[in-house]
Formats: C-alpha cells, structure tokens, sequence
C-alpha cells in the first residue's frame, strides 16, 4: 500500500465538514524534524549502546524521519482513506445499486488496510484514546445481526458511548455491507453502517490531527516522539516503543495461529474474520518501519527482514485484497504460523540484540 501522500489525491469529501483544513494534513519537511529531533539527549546519538554490527546512522536523524516519512504519513493516510469510505457508503445507502455496493466494499478495504498498516506504530494518541476499540475491535457478527434485527443504533453518539466494541469498526461495517442490493430495503441497515462509518471517519481523522496539529490542548505528537516539549521521547524510546509493538502483535498472532494448527485437520477452524486480511495489513506496517530503521541494523538483518515479511505477505496476498468471512485451508493456516513465527523469532532476538532494546511487553499487548 502507497503511504505517498504527495502522489495520492482523495475526491471531495461530501460526507461532513473536515476537521482539518487540506494544508494542515500535508506532512513538513524531514529538516524540520530533525531540527527538533536535534534537541534530544546526545545519549541517543551514534554512540548509543547498540550492538558492534549496528552501522553508524544517528538514532535521532532515523527516528526522526521514520516517525514524519512512515508513521505521521500513514495516520494521515489513514484518515484520508477512512473519509472516502465514508463518502461511499453515503452514495451507497442513497442508492445501493451493485455498483455503489462494489465501490463502497473496495473503499472499505483500502480504508480499513490503512488502518492496520497503522497497527505496527500503535503508540501515541490512539494509544491514549484507545481507539482500536471504536475503529477495528474483532467483529461479533452474531451480535451484529442480532443488533440489526431488534433496535440497531443509528447515530454516531450511540455506536461511540454505548455500542459494544464488537458491534462497531471496520469489521462490524464490512458485515453490514453486503452485496445483495435488496438487504438495504430495511432502513435500519444503512442508519446503523452510517453510523458506524461516522463514528470511524471522526475517530481517524482525530488521530491524524493530533499527530500533525495537536489535539485538545496537546501538541503534535510528531513533535512528542522527535524528542521535543513536556513527555518528550527520546529516539531510544520510540525505538523501544515500536519493537515491543511488533513483538506483541506477532506473538499474538503465532498463539491464534498455532493454537489451530494444534487443533488437528478434524477441528473446524475458527480465526477472527477477516483475520488474514488485517495480519497482511500489519505486516506491511511493519516492513514500512523498517524501511527506515533498517539504517541502524546491520544490512544482512535487514534483509533477513524483508526476506521473511516478503515470505508471510506472499502466503496473505490471497486474503489482502478484501476482507471475508469465509475460513482459509489448514495447509495454509500451518504455512502461516511458520512464517509468523520466523519473523517474530528474528525481531525478538537479533533485533532487539543489535538496537539494545529493552523488552517491556505484555502477552496481552496486541490482542485488540
């Protein structure tokens, strides 16, 4: 997925007044960044304590740039993404005709995968305002339907302060967005994937505020993580933040996948829906991280690291291009936990090993 945002364009958003004017989005240029990145502690510098083999790029100059070229431009992207959708689901619900479905489902998916590319830098503002739990929370559809069929909610109000999290998101809205132009004939449908959508247009484009103007009285958080103002991080924190993330997430991941695969072949599988789309997802996030963290790591590490993400994304890219349902093949499960596995056992050890990161996460850390 593109995180080029000088090269994309977005239509016009119809859906509701933006919160953020178009030249506030654009992201500033990388001088600014390590201008402020240059106030941080010299401990941060070449002279760190990571391993012999790291090369000598300054933590501070890569940190700085990673969190303005990858992490501000794909919450940013996310946002933009995620107000599309919620454009096409307004054409859809006022005509839901098989071609307004069709666009809405592809505008879903290239909405929700930016989210979850976002998924590998889960610090910062949507760690503070836990906004997993409003935007991609793992989908009961049980409880979906059963909403949908008594007294669904229909205002973003309602889905935000008193809808439970597995009846919201994107996996909630990808469940409500059924193809059969015919489902819509009950108004309740479209009044409840409204307000779903309205409710994740907000939450994302919050994010992304925040991360590039500041948010309700807080600074840009991008100036936060280059080492500037009140609860600055250092880069070593940044650094330390993002490879505990990934670690967690993945080692979420080989428990979900492993666990089926231990299951036996007479076991039904049963992963979250649209698992394997959200881990594709993830997984792009986490090779967009080490596009530029890859400058601190010893060039064979690095692409051990491309080499064993570019093996998982491989066997996700039939399940990355939409989200479903429907139960992958255990052959293909077993393949996946394999792969998972290799990467988190890489990242958990020679990572760690070659940045000195100190290793802070709990198992339960990326079950969200």
């Amino acid at each position: 997925m593109t995180l080029n945002l000088a090269n994309r364009c977005i239509g016009s958003h119809r859906r509701r007044p933006s919160r953020r004017g178009p030249s506030r989005l654009l992201v500033a240029p990388v001088v600014a960044l390590l201008l402020v990145g240059g106030a941080c502690s010299s401990d941060d510098g070449a002279g760190t304590s990571a391993s012999t083999t790291e090369p000598t790029a300054d933590r501070v100059a890569v940190v700085a740039k990673l969190i303005d070229e990858v992490v501000v431009a794909a919450n940013v992207d996310a946002a933009e993404r995620a107000e599309a959708f919620g454009d096409a689901i307004d054409d859809a619900c006022a005509a839901p005709d098989e071609a307004n479905l069709a666009a809405a489902r592809a505008a879903l998916s290239e909405a929700w995968a930016a989210w979850e590319a976002t998924d590998s830098f889960d610090i910062g503002p949507v760690m503070e305002r836990r906004s997993a739990s409003v935007v991609a929370y793992r989908v009961d559809t049980a409880k979906v339907d059963a909403a949908l069929a008594g007294t669904p909610p229909v205002d973003a109000q309602t889905v935000r302060n008193r809808t439970g999290s597995g009846l919201r998101g994107y996996g909630a809205a990808e469940h409500l967005l059924v193809t059969d132009p015919a489902a819509y004939d009950t108004p309740a449908r479209c009044d409840y994937l409204s307000a779903v959508a309205e409710v994740i247009v907000e939450e994302t484009g919050i994010i992304a505020e925040w991360w590039t103007d500041g948010f309700d009285g807080a600074p840009p958080y991008r100036e936060t993580a280059t080492g500037s103002g009140d609860g600055a991080l250092s880069a070593t924190d940044v650094i330390d933040s993002l490879v505990n993330m990934q670690i967690s997430q993945l080692e979420a991941e080989s428990k979900l996948f492993s666990a089926v695969v231990q299951a036996g072949q007479a076991t039904p599988i049963d992963l979250p829906v649209a698992e394997l789309f959200t881990l594709a997802a993830k997984v792009d996030g986490i090779v967009n991280v080490y596009s530029q963290l890859g400058e601190l790591l010893d060039p064979e590490l690095t692409a051990t690291i491309d080499s064993q993400a570019a093996a998982l994304s491989g066997l996700l890219a039939p399940s990355a291009g939409e989200p479903t349902e429907t139960q992958p093949d255990k052959v293909d499960v077993e393949k996946i936990a394999t792969a998972i596995d290799e990467l988190r056992a890489t990242i958990a050890t020679e990572v760690v090993s070659a940045l000195d990161v100190t290793i802070s996460f709990s198992e339960n850390d990326g079950d969200s």
